[in-house]
């Protein structure tokens, strides 16, 4: 009789390499990666989308429309126990975006509360790894990139095909993108605070050479999942970095380097300018 999977949530932000992690450890075999969990869109794949769930099974979607605790702690299992029975390894990585984390919120919650996802999760005590990206700039830039050209990921060894893609950033644009991602990254610090069985990366050092994981993420998995058979994962990315040098892709560079003044971005702006 085969396992149910034990669930690991990935919670990051958008352009932190979740998904060149995600496809890493699912080319394992030891781990089925989900996708993102939460996005609409997501069609394709082994997985469906939550939102795709709720629309195919008659219970999940009641359970949803009367977002009480009650009802929300039932679909939360009811939807853990449905997805798991989708996949066949030891691990199921579910991709949660943190600008998705409110879905399983029940209706009268405030805002400023942890989201219920996470306070289930943690009473569960399922494990979660969280990315940070360090260099919010080139954050928000790979972010545009992908959306103007419509490349999101590369086969390993590709050149990345939207290196022509060159635009005008405004400065409320730009400023409100950056103070929103470092906001952000200070709410999940907060709501994660305490976490029982808690994997934090830095984007950066994840992928020191954007060819390779470092071996160290592996340990700390292994140690956190006390599994030594996810130490003999090769680390080889599956595909490479879309976005070679974000400043390039800046037509108005000169403008950007005065907004960014003063700020706690200046720094973020000249290693990617150093870069």
């Amino acid at each position: 009789m085969n396992r149910i999977p034990r669930p690991v949530f990935l919670i990051a932000a958008q352009r932190t390499g979740t998904n060149v992690f995600g496809r890493l450890l699912d080319n394992s075999g030891l781990v089925d990666h989900y996708g993102e969990v939460f996005d609409p869109n997501k069609i394709h794949g082994r997985f469906m989308s939550f939102f795709h769930y709720i629309n195919s099974e008659n219970t999940a979607r009641d359970l949803y429309c009367l977002p009480n605790e009650t009802n929300i702690r039932t679909l939360f299992d009811k939807w853990l126990e449905d997805f798991l029975g989708m996949g066949s390894a030891p691990y199921a990585l579910f991709d949660i975006k943190q600008n998705a984390l409110h879905h399983f919120n029940t209706l009268s919650q405030p805002q400023s509360d942890a989201p219920f996802l996470i306070r289930m999760a943690r009473e569960k005590r399922i494990p979660v790894i969280r990315i940070v990206r360090k260099n919010l700039f080139e954050q928000a830039v790979s972010w545009q990139v992908a959306i103007r050209s419509n490349v999101w990921h590369i086969p390993e060894g590709s050149k990345p095909s939207n290196d022509d893609i060159r635009f005008e950033i405004s400065r409320d644009t730009l400023l409100k993108t950056l103070w929103g991602l470092n906001e952000d990254n200070l709410l999940i610090s907060r709501f994660l605070q305490g976490y029982p069985s808690l994997m934090e990366f830095q984007y950066e050092s994840m992928y020191p050479n954007h060819t390779h994981l470092d071996p160290s993420v592996l340990e700390l998995l292994s140690d956190v999942l006390q599994d030594n058979r996810l130490l003999s994962i090769p680390t080889l990315l599956p595909f490479g970095k879309t976005v070679s040098r974000p400043i390039n892709h800046i037509s108005n560079i000169e403008d950007v380097t005065d907004w960014l003044k003063g700020t706690i971005f200046e720094d973020m702006l000249q290693d990617s300018m150093e870069s």
